[in-house]
């Protein structure tokens, strides 16, 4: 009796093992076959394959063959755009040629014709640039004109606000030993000091500094404000100069409940430093903890001006720097 091999398909008689593989013929389990071996068999997905590398083949030929067919063309229509350039080219140089060949009467009229044009093409000209003298004037003399021509004339200064804390000792000595020029005794305290002993006194950075260029007769603005439901609260305040070293200063305290001003006039000088120490300028504002961060307003954290004897003050400094 013969059988056969499940693994090679060899045929011999009745064995335990295959004569020509070897294997157990009564113990071997054929492998069956993962998904993707049985898709790849199948006859269907065989002949899809092909057909699929045939469409791809198809389609970079006729890609190929219409780049081709794109670059034939265009260098057709470039060959007809010369073409036709050169024929415009020899149709423009074959008039003046035909044109001078043209009977002496022609050429007269001709130039009679073109100096007549001349003529009125110089009377618009001028007609035209009188006119836009005339509008120039007019322009000149506008209300917005002559107010740029007045901000360019109009000389600049330099000027420095700074807020600074400074201790009571100090402030009271620059009282004493300047010419204090105070509006209102009982209000705030206004002076000239030297540069020199401002810089040798004083012991704390800037709590703010700003810097900017004022015009002569202008209004310059420094506002140390925040908006509170709506409402800006805290110090602003307006300088003008009226001349390179001298102007007035305007200092308003806005609160939640209403706001007042100080007012004076300052001169000075490269070498000096001009101080004003507004004595309620704070009043009102210490408890506003939308300020504490918006610059000097931080000096309601020092524990020095704080506290319950307080030994510092809230001292505004302006400088020239030119």
């Amino acid at each position: 009796m013969l059988i056969h091999c499940p693994r090679c398909g060899f045929s011999q008689p009745k064995d335990e093992y295959c004569a020509s593989c070897g294997v157990n013929i009564e113990t071997y389990v054929p492998r069956k076959a993962n998904s993707l071996e049985k898709i790849f068999s199948s006859t269907l997905v065989q002949v899809l394959a092909v057909l699929i590398v045939a469409l791809g083949a198809s389609y970079f030929v006729l890609r190929d063959q219409n780049s081709t067919t794109a670059q034939v063309t265009r260098r057709k229509n470039i060959q007809q755009s010369m073409a036709t350039s050169n024929s415009s080219l020899s149709a423009r140089n074959i008039r003046p040629e035909i044109m001078n060949q043209s009977p002496p009467l022609e050429s007269e009229t001709t130039d009679v014709s073109v100096e007549l044009q001349n003529e009125e093409q110089r009377n618009r000209l001028a007609g035209a640039g009188e006119s836009n003298a005339s509008r120039a004037a007019v322009s000149a003399n506008s209300p917005k004109a002559s107010a740029a021509a007045r901000a360019q004339k109009a000389p600049a200064v330099i000027i420095k606000v700074s807020y600074y804390e400074v201790s009571r000792t100090v402030l009271s000595y620059w009282i004493r030993s300047t010419q204090a020029t105070p509006d209102n005794e009982s209000a705030f305290n206004a002076g000239l000091i030297n540069r020199k002993i401002f810089d040798d006194q004083i012991r704390y950075a800037s709590l703010k500094t700003e810097s900017t260029q004022a015009l002569i007769n202008a209004k310059t603005n420094f506002q140390s404000q925040a908006n509170k439901d709506g409402q800006l609260i805290g110090l602003n305040s307006e300088i003008v100069m009226s001349s390179l070293n001298s102007g007035s200063i305007t200092i308003t305290k806005t609160t939640a409940q209403g706001s007042e001003s100080i007012r004076t006039f300052m001169n000075i000088s490269p070498n000096s430093i001009f101080f004003i120490h507004w004595k309620s300028d704070l009043a009102g504002l210490e408890n506003e903890p939308i300020l504490l961060d918006v610059p000097p307003f931080q000096i309601f954290k020092s524990k020095q001006f704080m506290g319950t004897y307080g030994t510092t003050e809230l001292v505004m400094i302006i400088e020239l720097l030119n």
